[in-house]
């Protein structure tokens, strides 16, 4: 295994644990059958394998009875240079529980193939990159990594004003001479704030109270820092 297959299989690890959901396609189905599957639905990860947790006598759940080959569409979020992971499969019950009294089974999608999808720039082609088993089943993501980017991301277009007033408070120098403030930088412990005043380009680091262990929590610690 490459580094460069190591690195891709994290990501696409990345995107599958992140994702809300996807679209699952599954083989010898009309359109109309797979629709009352409800398959865009939501999933969880279950080390690198997607499942779902139906009733015991869902569409899904009887469909998954005669291991049918599927394909899971997971749209890649925020990921750097990806637009989809595609992974490929055969459905099946791989347990059965109980739910507040009521009982579930959990329907896998049993892991053959994957692929990473990523638009050329500037071109009308689509690349494809597949992953194999061993580095995918090897992968272990960090999903406060991806997180992080789509923090930054948001809070830089989306938070522009407040971020400068953070700085200014931060600095006690009038909110009026920081002319921009961005994120450099964000992880489990802290984030990295850049801006620029009349006196050039800065830089600082904020320290979590608590590191963050979660995306979630990631999300906390970040939007109390910079409110206060």
């Amino acid at each position: 295994m490459t580094a460069v297959e190591a690195d891709l299989a994290v990501v696409a690890r990345e995107v599958l644990a992140l994702a809300p959901g996807g679209t699952l396609h599954v083989r010898g189905l009309s359109a109309d059958a797979a629709a009352g599957l409800g398959c865009d639905a939501a999933f969880y990860d279950d080390d690198g394998r997607p499942s779902f947790v139906v009733p015991p006598d869902s569409p899904l759940a009887e469909a998954a009875t005669s291991r049918p080959g599927a394909v899971l569409a997971v749209p890649a979020g925020a990921a750097a240079g990806v637009t989809q992971l595609v992974l490929g499969g055969h459905l099946a019950v791989v347990e059965q529980s109980e739910i507040q009294g009521s009982a579930v089974v959990v329907v896998g999608l049993l892991v053959h193939s994957v692929v990473l999808e990523n638009d050329a720039p500037d071109s009308p082609t689509v690349a494809y990159r597949s992953i194999t088993l061993d580095a995918w089943t090897a992968a272990r993501p960090d999903p406060l990594h991806r997180a992080a980017q789509r923090l930054v991301s948001h809070t830089n277009h989306a938070h522009g004003a407040q971020l400068r007033e953070y700085v200014a408070a931060l600095r006690m120098i009038p909110a009026e001479d920081v002319i921009a403030a961005e994120l450099a930088e964000l992880d489990a412990t802290g984030v990295q704030l850049q801006w620029l005043d009349e006196r050039g380009a800065h830089r600082v680091r904020v320290r979590f109270p608590e590191p963050a262990h979660c995306p979630a929590s990631l999300a906390s610690s970040l939007r109390e820092t910079l409110t206060g």
